[in-house]
């Protein structure tokens, strides 16, 4: 599970989420994508895209 935002907001996140005793936060990923420096939103979801294609590729897929 991608979550997109800044750390600060990862950590609020799982806190917000542990306190709902949703424990398995593991599977959650933040900040999602790859650091291109993005500015705006395609900006963003080019990031995201290109972690999803990397990590499809060290999976050997």
């Amino acid at each position: 599970i991608g979550a997109v935002g800044p750390e600060r907001l990862q950590r609020a996140r799982a806190d917000w989420l542990e306190y709902r005793d949703i424990t398995d936060l593991s599977r959650v990923h933040g900040p999602a994508g790859l650091d291109i420096g993005a500015r705006n939103p395609r900006e963003v979801a080019l990031a995201v895209l290109a972690e999803m294609v990397a990590a499809r590729a060290a999976a050997g897929g």
